[in-house]
């Protein structure tokens, strides 16, 4: 998905470099910022499962979607991988 966001130059929508601008002092700049920001959110919203899709809906941001999935899928479980390293180990 970076590939993606770096081909079409949006990868600072999610990565958090490219900051919302002020919709009172910059209405134009944030109007264009606020679609780029949608355009992604869709993108993000149809790559995952519905059930994760579902979850994402109240997000206002791609970046805040982005945290999100990292949190969520960089999780580690201790204990999986333990008895997993454990059966490739006992493996005969």
């Amino acid at each position: 998905m970076t590939h993606a966001l770096i081909a079409k130059k949006k990868l600072g929508f999610v990565d958090g470099t490219l900051a919302m601008p002020s919709q009172v002092e910059k209405p134009h700049e944030f109007d264009l910022w606020n679609q780029c920001n949608s355009m992604i959110l869709s993108w993000l919203t149809h790559l995952v499962e519905p059930d994760i899709a579902t979850g994402m809906v109240h997000a206002k941001t791609a970046k805040q979607v982005w945290e999100d999935l990292c949190d969520q899928f960089s999780q580690r479980n201790a204990a999986a991988i333990y008895q997993i390293q454990k059966s490739i180990a006992t493996f005969t």
